[in-house]
């Protein structure tokens, strides 16, 4: 059996088999712009997943905006001083963009930014982290949520007590290099109330919640949490 017959789109689960080789390509977890003006060698050992062209393209319009974030609230950090160029020429050469996206208070300048899209690329990291580890695309009975900046103060206290939790878990898998990108991903024992860790080695293919923590540059972390429709009600 070819090996193209037994890959999947992480995303969308669509079999490789299935496409034209046109149709075929790979997803960087985290997408490369979070990498622009760090070290080359930074780039070595980057997570990649199976992912169909229309999924790709999909993200590759949107990843910019999480870095556009962190290079906003950069403070000072030489490895992240060509994101934040990056982010302020985008910023500032577009008349239309800067009006939508800066504010001026009595003594600060606010931008903003969009975080239903942040969101959906925390999302694509989510299950690009979950098909490294099992080699299957997420099933669609999980449904995902975002506990992280831009949240309700309630989700933001429950993703600060997952946050501990997930701590416990010695070792942070990486991707690329630790200041740009790092993970944790467990499921959670719901006898137990305890976290395991999901591994190549420690797989739990029937948990109820998984939970997942990323780093992104040592500056934004999010906590995406899925659940199937059962645990709805859970918290």
């Amino acid at each position: 059996m070819k090996y193209y017959n037994m890959k999947k789109c992480y995303n969308c689960g669509v079999p490789f088999s299935e496409l034209n080789k046109i149709e075929r390509t790979k997803e960087h977890i985290p997408a490369r712009t979070l990498f622009e003006g760090y070290p080359k060698e930074y780039l070595i050992n980057r997570k990649t997943v199976p992912a169909c062209l229309k999924c790709n393209q999909e993200y590759s319009r949107i990843d910019d905006e999480i870095r556009d974030l962190i290079g906003v609230t950069n403070e000072s950090d030489d490895e992240k001083k060509e994101l934040t160029a990056k982010t302020i020429r985008k910023i500032f050469g577009n008349k239309k963009d800067l009006n939508k996206r800066m504010s001026i208070g009595k003594d600060s300048i606010y931008f903003n930014f969009n975080m239903t899209t942040i969101d959906k690329i925390h999302f694509k990291n989510f299950k690009g982290i979950y098909y490294t580890i099992t080699k299957q695309p997420l099933n669609e009975i999980y449904s995902l949520d975002v506990y992280s900046l831009g949240q309700d103060e309630k989700k933001l206290e429950l993703g600060e007590k997952f946050i501990k939790e997930i701590e416990l878990i010695e070792n942070w898998d990486v991707s690329g290099h630790e200041n740009v990108f790092k993970f944790k991903m467990a499921s959670v024992d719901i006898n137990s109330l305890q976290l395991l860790e999901l591994s190549e080695k420690n797989l739990n293919l029937e948990s109820e919640v998984l939970i997942c923590a990323m780093k992104y540059n040592s500056t934004v972390v999010a906590l995406v949490v899925a659940m199937k429709e059962s645990m709805r009600n859970w918290e």
